[in-house]
């Protein structure tokens, strides 16, 4: 998912989103898409949903206009699902991207530090002081609570282009934006090992530098073993790569703690289990993301 700023700094977001499921027979044979959905909605200034469209067409996807990015969209997307949004679909993921997307957006405009103002800083500043506890990286002591308003950039880290040039079926194609622009990327693999479900995903949250190369302040990968009965998570290894803040990976400790959870729940449990000091809001979006597997798995063209 894109987030881009065609009014400029203070106006609206664009955000532009796509996702696909894809199966791959082998190397040998052209991949087989299962899924594909497209995503478009316009923010206000004050982070409201202003417009938004999808495609395929969803008529009750209107209905989410005028809510707020933060604070009632989940509810209100969630509301839709088998309500017109089909069950566990890439458009499912890229509505809930919309939230962390939005109010990541912002750290794009510090790669172009030229452009934050001093007032902007000391706004910022105030902000920052009232965020403690609100997850792992902001724990009462935190360094990031002690920031001086500059936006987060010395623990980011120059990543390369997402398309592999030996892979170019790995990714659909990926729009590069020449203007500020953010970019939250996710991408999830899933096979059959020993009789279980391996998976390895990645998330990441990065921006376009003025010159160019894209930097990352969010990158996490992570590894899962789950049965094949129940979908219960069996084992679990998490890298942070990338991550603004010493804190930060505290969160893991906390996360090895839905091992033997079902997967299915997991859009709940890691909410309610991994909320606040436990929790690292990109990881837990990283670890709710797991709960598509069974429709995934479900919908693979081979029998077990």
């Amino acid at each position: 998912m894109d987030v881009i700023w065609p009014e400029g700094r203070y106006g609206k977001l664009q955000l532009i989103g796509v996702g696909r499921d894809i199966f791959t027979h082998n190397t040998t044979q052209p991949i087989e898409v299962l899924a594909f959905n497209g995503l478009r909605v316009t923010v206000t200034a004050d982070k409201y949903i202003e417009a938004i469209a999808c495609e395929p067409d969803v008529g009750a996807i209107s209905s989410l206009r005028g809510l707020p990015c933060v604070g009632g969209f989940r509810r209100g997307y969630q509301s839709l699902v088998g309500q017109g949004v089909p069950t566990q679909s890439p458009l499912v993921l890229l509505l809930d991207d919309v939230i962390g997307a939005t109010v990541v957006s912002d750290w794009a405009w510090s790669v172009y530090p030229n452009l934050i103002s001093a007032a902007e800083k000391q706004e910022r500043k105030g902000r920052l002081e009232g965020m403690a506890g609100v997850c792992a990286g902001f724990r009462a002591g935190s360094s990031a609570l002690a920031a001086d308003g500059d936006f987060q950039y010395t623990r980011c880290a120059i990543v390369p282009s997402l398309p592999h040039p030996s892979d170019p079926d790995g990714w659909h194609p990926v729009k590069n934006h020449a203007d500020v622009s953010l970019r939250r990327s996710r991408c999830m693999d899933v096979w059959l090992e020993n009789h279980n479900i391996i998976i390895e995903s990645i998330f990441q949250d990065s921006a376009v530098r003025p010159d160019g190369r894209r930097v990352a302040v969010h990158e996490y990968s992570l590894r899962a073993e789950v049965s094949l009965e129940g979908y219960v998570l069996q084992g679990l290894t998490i890298t942070p790569h990338i991550l603004p803040y010493p804190e930060c990976p505290s969160a893991l400790s906390f996360a090895y703690g839905m091992i033997g959870k079902s997967l299915p729940e997991f859009n709940t449990s890691v909410l309610t289990m991994l909320r606040r000091e436990k929790g690292c809001t990109h990881l837990n979006d990283a670890l709710r993301a797991l709960s598509d597997l069974p429709e995934i798995f479900s919908n693979l063209p081979f029998q077990v």
